[in-house]
């Protein structure tokens, strides 16, 4: 039944995955002819499965999960599925800082970028990529006490899930504009037994933060407002889930942060252009969400870049952010967040060879800001 569609090397290893996945049927039962032996209702019912596949939809939709981290997230048509291009980075930034010196000359290897600022020191030079981690982002088993960390465009909420699974001391919080996302989310958290926030935010509509969709970055510098409103946490909102959220500062309809600032922000944002659109799969384009997907050709790092102002005001000095990038603009990618006023800019190769991750880091240096807690000032670049 696959094979017309997919070949019959991948229609077989289609047809062994979901014998295991909905039938508990190993390959060696599978050689032993167990499938044979299953019941007319439980073939019936992969028949129905299999032709869902047949039609192109993803496998994950029509199973209803994907390992990830080594956690099992729940997926639906509201949510893109995660990759394994994803997952490799953010193990990566789990257990480990960037290396240095920082060629990009294979998988697992990094290109760095500088601004010019005098605060231009490596990751792994006099400062762990965070000041509260040691071991990648929580330094080691007990690590991250006192951390925390925001996943923008949280989708399933599989990176903050996979965060707070490698980091349980750590304050953990998902973001997301659809509320259908966020509630595969919550339910993931809820299966998994992660205490994680999951809340509604707009990442272009911030009070704080607006971004003109423009084709050019600004020539002048950002200057970044300060915090205005103060408010308690998720729990007002009827988030599950939510824990103990250290203060906010959360400016109405837009993206609030800690008082003390978050220790990383990671996204992986809409990147693909939709001029990019006839590239993808079928499968991608004709089921996976679009919001999640695309961004206009115009302004190709809508998302990166208003991202990048929120962090810069709410990272805490040493802060790390990460954002999943277009492989095909990673200068372009590096160029903005120098300009947004980031140091220690590297862009990471994927599992496949292609730049796929960009890490960026807050400065040291802070100029104190009348009203604003320690550790949560406007930063200078030197």
């Amino acid at each position: 039944m696959l094979a017309p569609r997919y070949g019959e090397r991948e229609a077989q290893a289609l047809s062994r995955a979901l014998l295991e996945d909905e039938a508990g049927l190993a390959l060696s039962d599978i050689l032993l002819g167990k499938d044979e032996l299953l019941s007319e209702e439980e073939q019936q019912r992969l028949l129905a499965l299999a032709q869902r596949i047949t039609q192109g939809e993803p496998y994950q939709y029509v199973v209803g999960y994907q390992q990830f981290c080594g956690l099992r997230i729940g997926v639906a048509p509201g949510v893109l599925i995660p990759r394994p291009e994803t997952e490799e980075w953010v193990e990566a930034i789990i257990t480990a800082p960037p290396p240095n010196p920082l060629p990009m000359t294979g998988r697992g290897e990094y290109t760095s970028y500088s601004n010019g600022s005098a605060n231009d020191t490596p990751f792994a030079s006099q400062h762990s990529p965070l000041p509260v981690m040691g071991r990648g982002l929580g330094g080691g088993a007990g690590g991250a006490v006192g951390a925390a960390f925001l996943d923008l465009c949280t989708g399933s909420g599989c990176i903050a899930l996979a965060l707070k699974h490698a980091f349980p001391e750590a304050y953990v919080e998902g973001r997301d504009l659809s509320a259908e996302a966020l509630a595969i989310a919550r339910q993931n958290a809820e299966a998994l037994g992660l205490d994680v926030c999951f809340r509604q935010a707009d990442v272009l509509k911030s009070e704080k933060l607006k971004v003109k969709s423009e084709k050019r970055l600004p020539q002048a510098p950002l200057q970044l407002p300060l915090i205005e409103g103060r408010a308690s946490g998720c729990g007002r909102l009827g988030a599950a889930g939510c824990g103990s959220p250290p203060e906010r500062g959360e400016p109405e309809g837009g993206l609030g942060e800690p008082q003390r600032g978050w220790s990383a922000i990671v996204a992986n944002p809409p990147y693909v252009l939709r001029s990019e659109r006839p590239t993808l799969s079928e499968h991608v384009a004709a089921h996976e969400p679009e919001m999640a997907l695309f961004v206009p050709d115009e302004n190709p790092l809508l998302f990166h870049q208003a991202i990048a102002r929120y962090a810069r005001h709410a990272l805490i000095p040493g802060g790390l952010l990460a954002l999943e990038i277009n492989e095909c603009l990673p200068e372009e990618t590096a160029a903005m967040l120098a300009h947004e006023g980031f140091v220690n800019i590297h862009i990471r190769p994927d599992l496949y060879g292609k730049p796929r991750l960009a890490l960026a880091q807050q400065p040291y240096r802070a100029i104190a800001s009348a009203g604003l807690p320690e550790g949560l000032s406007d930063v200078s670049t030197g």
